[in-house]
């Protein structure tokens, strides 16, 4: 039986929710004025889950739609997991359908790039947030391996010859590589929840915030 892994030290505190304010006046996710676009009838009805929808019947993403028709609070988070999803998934009538497929530096490069309208700032803070998503399932991965990975079979981090000290700690000192990972991942999500740094993502783009200077 494999055992638990252990943990040389804990993971930092959960962080909190991320910061909303979907209310304050005079600001907006766009350079635009999409959030002012009328949109005729509810075009989100067809892509929500319906009660007894069976888990492997459900799209980790909504349907990718245009980006205008998405009438959410979360549009641009919505709008980007659908386009992950879309790259990384084919359709059910192609040969690849049960495959996930990995993403190219093409899509990569395509997806970076804010949808037109869109702030950069807001859309790297997106970008940011599904990619400390993406690699926790990462970590889930490592812990379900056979040994799962643990300071006793991955006692430090190292690439090569390069051994990696963890800048969570003050000063940096050496952790387990699997406590590396998730006191990094930790530290960037608290980072992206710091309401001093990003107090509100309607604010992205303004110029006002540390969070903008952070994300040029």
């Amino acid at each position: 039986m494999a055992a638990v892994s252990p943990s040389s030290s804990p993971r930092l505190p959960s962080p909190p929710p991320i910061a909303e304010d979907q209310t304050s006046p005079g600001l907006s996710l766009f350079e635009g004025n999409f959030l002012s676009h009328t949109r005729n009838g509810d075009s989100g009805a067809s892509r929500r889950i319906r009660p007894g929808t069976k888990a492997d019947d459900m799209a980790e993403g909504p349907p990718l739609v245009d980006l205008q028709e998405i009438d959410s609070a979360f549009q641009l988070t919505e709008h980007l997991k659908a386009l992950h999803y879309h790259h990384t998934h084919p359709p059910p009538d192609s040969s690849a359908s049960t495959h996930t497929v990995p993403i190219t530096p093409e899509i990569a490069l395509e997806l970076a790039h804010p949808p037109p309208g869109t702030a950069k700032e807001i859309w790297l803070y997106e970008l940011a947030r599904h990619l400390i998503q993406k690699t926790n399932g990462i970590i889930i991965a490592l812990f379900t391996d056979d040994p799962p990975c643990s300071p006793l079979t991955c006692f430090e981090m190292r690439a090569s010859e390069w051994q990696y000290l963890c800048a969570v700690h003050d000063p940096p000192k050496s952790c387990a590589a699997i406590d590396y990972c998730c006191h990094t991942l930790d530290w960037a999500a608290s980072t992206l929840c710091n309401s001093k740094l990003f107090p509100s993502r309607l604010n992205l783009g303004t110029g006002g915030t540390q969070g903008d200077k952070m994300l040029n």
